[in-house]
């Protein structure tokens, strides 16, 4: 939800920031368990920790997003 960005880039960038509404509706679905940041060190590094795999690289994801760009801190949530 959202792409990562930080500082001014927030504000440059809007149409890439979710919408609070979108937030809100993802808060209270319940199909939805957790809403959990990007973060400063990337989602790569996010991913790290959820699955507990250090080794975790960049190319065994498929993703069209930039996984170690910065979060900001914690504007995105992934």
């Amino acid at each position: 939800m959202g792409k990562p960005l930080v500082g001014g880039l927030v504000m440059e960038k809007k149409e890439r920031t979710a919408p609070l509404s979108l937030f809100m509706e993802c808060c209270f679905s319940p199909y939805i368990f957790d809403l959990i940041p990007a973060g400063s060190k990337g989602i790569l590094e996010e991913l790290k920790v959820l699955t507990g795999q250090s080794s975790l690289r960049k190319e065994q994801i498929a993703c069209k997003l930039d996984l170690t760009i910065s979060g900001g801190p914690r504007h995105a949530l992934s």
